[in-house]
Parts: structure tokens; C-alpha cells; sequence
């Protein structure tokens, strides 16, 4: 830590901000993949498997697949911490 910044914020205090951004990023992934869920009345999984399984491409839905992946990944990550 820079020493200028322990001057002004106690390591508790850095410590509950960091807490805070990961808990902001990880509602705004979980808010991304809910818009999803709306769209599609369905999870990810069953999303994914609909779209492969699918005989017809439509490319407008693994378009969705590929962001939606994205924000569930990003989700799981930023939920751990």
C-alpha cells in the first residue's frame, strides 16, 4: 500500500471498501446474467445446452450464449472473494 493512502484510511477501512467493489461487481454480473434469465425463462446450463443441441443455428442466440457465459463467469468469480 502506498504509504500516503495508509495516512488517510485505516487497513480495516481499505479492506471494507475492497469487500465493497468486489460485492458491486459481482451484483452487476449477477444483474447481467438475470436479464438473461428473463429473456430466455432459463438458467445459463439450459440455455447453452438448448442453443447446441439446437439443429438450426441461430446465431443471434449463441451471440447471447457468449455474453451470457461471460457475465456467469465473471459472476462466479467475483462472488468468491
Amino acid at each position: 500500500m502506498p504509504g500516503d493512502l495508509g495516512g488517510i484510511a485505516s487497513s480495516k477501512e481499505i479492506i471494507t471498501m475492497l469487500l465493497d467493489k468486489a460485492l458491486s461487481k459481482a451484483e452487476y454480473f449477477g444483474s447481467r446474467c438475470r436479464v438473461f434469465e428473463e429473456k430466455y425463462g432459463m438458467d445459463v446450463v439450459f440455455f447453452k445446452k438448448r442453443v447446441e443441441e439446437n439443429k438450426d443455428e441461430i446465431f443471434t442466440e449463441w451471440d447471447d450464449l457468449v455474453v451470457w457465459e461471460g457475465y456467469a463467469l465473471g459472476y462466479e468469480e467475483w462472488k468468491k472473494i
